[in-house]
């Protein structure tokens, strides 16, 4: 538990950029979970307004496709939007498949290592 610590208080930026990035997290909870640690409010701030803006941007061209696909009846956009936000949450999982050689592949999984030991602490 120690070890998961550390490593929070190492990378506390990194960790919270990957988690807000996949747009299919639960925020509600991982805003809980993370009020619990000792991440600095400006550097957790940060990864979250970085980590937020992929998933706005396709949640966004997920609509507008949307809406232009029901009054024109021209899918392309939206197929091409629900291509881009099932990518964008599948990308951990792309990355994580690669091996232990992938560095992001060993720093995601640490960190969801994290993560599940802050869980586990309190």
């Amino acid at each position: 538990m120690n070890s998961g610590h550390q490593a929070l208080e190492r990378n506390p930026f990194s960790l919270v950029l990957s988690l807000r990035f996949a747009p299919i997290a639960p925020f509600n909870i991982i805003n809980f979970l993370l009020a619990l640690t000792t991440i600095n409010l400006k550097i957790y701030t940060l990864a979250t307004l970085i980590g937020v803006i992929p998933g706005t941007i396709a949640y966004t061209w997920l609509g507008a496709s949307g809406k232009t696909a029901l009054q024109r009846r021209d899918a392309s956009s939206f197929i091409f939007a629900s291509v881009f936000l099932v990518l964008l949450s599948v990308s951990p999982c792309y990355f994580n498949a690669g091996g232990s050689s992938n560095k992001f592949s060993t720093r995601f999984v640490r960190k969801r290592r994290l993560l599940s030991s802050c869980i586990t602490i309190y």
